[in-house]
């Protein structure tokens, strides 16, 4: 093989090795994407079911890093799950972020009626 001939092949296991590392970090971000929305996800595709098996409408509400499934109608919190935070949380803490958010829904009911 002659240099243009070693040149060229240089050049083209380059491209490959820049094609390769690219779709692998790609790849990479797709898997994080999907793991870190894995279950808010989940939360709003179960919302939808429910809300098309029960007939009755549901609103999912973003309140700050927290994701809140209510019934329109009567305003009942059925479902919240907490974003961004990795950490367990104690169940004290879940209730009283709960009576938190079911007071917040009340004052906008009542802001609206």
């Amino acid at each position: 093989m002659n240099k243009n001939h070693q040149r060229a092949f240089l050049r083209i296991l380059v491209l490959a090795l820049l094609f390769t590392a690219l779709g692998t970090l790609i790849l990479w971000d797709y898997y994080k994407v999907n793991r870190d929305f894995l279950e808010l996800k989940t939360l709003l595709r179960d919302t939808r079911y429910r809300a098309i098996a029960k007939n009755e409408l549901l609103a999912a509400r973003f309140i700050g890093k927290q994701v809140v499934i209510t019934a329109m109608k009567s305003g009942e919190v059925i479902k919240t799950l907490m974003l961004i935070e990795k950490r367990i949380i104690t169940e004290a803490e879940f209730v009283l972020k709960l009576k938190q958010i079911q007071h917040q829904c009340e004052a906008r009911r009542a802001v609206k009626g």
